[in-house]
């Protein structure tokens, strides 16, 4: 469940993080985007959110809503990955294979 974590955790604690990454966690475990002063947490802080198309247990739907919403609603720097041809393990499996994630993270400061 780290994938939420992340959200609640980058929320909760905002001033700890240059950046967010979360991968097949579709925000707070709903598809109710959470109340505005909670989400805008985040807006000074990159998300980049991945997800795989074929996720049966976390709704990418609801992950592209919630990087959505930081984005229009509170002008949040996001990045959106969706991996057309994988389900959950899959996304977390090549996200953590890709080096542009990590170079992505090392581009990130407080």
């Amino acid at each position: 469940m780290g994938g939420y974590g992340s959200w609640f955790l980058a929320t909760t604690y905002p001033e700890r993080f240059a950046a967010m990454v979360s991968v097949s966690g579709s925000g707070y475990r709903t598809n109710f985007i959470p109340e505005e002063e909670t989400l805008c947490r985040l807006k000074d802080i990159p998300v980049w959110a991945i997800h795989g198309a074929l996720d049966q247990i976390s709704a990418p739907e609801a992950s592209k809503l919630f990087t959505s919403a930081l984005q229009v609603t509170c002008g949040g720097e996001v990045k959106w990955t969706l991996y057309e041809d994988v389900g959950h393990g899959g996304a977390y499996n090549r996200a953590y294979r890709d080096p542009d994630l990590y170079a992505w993270m090392l581009e990130q400061s407080r």
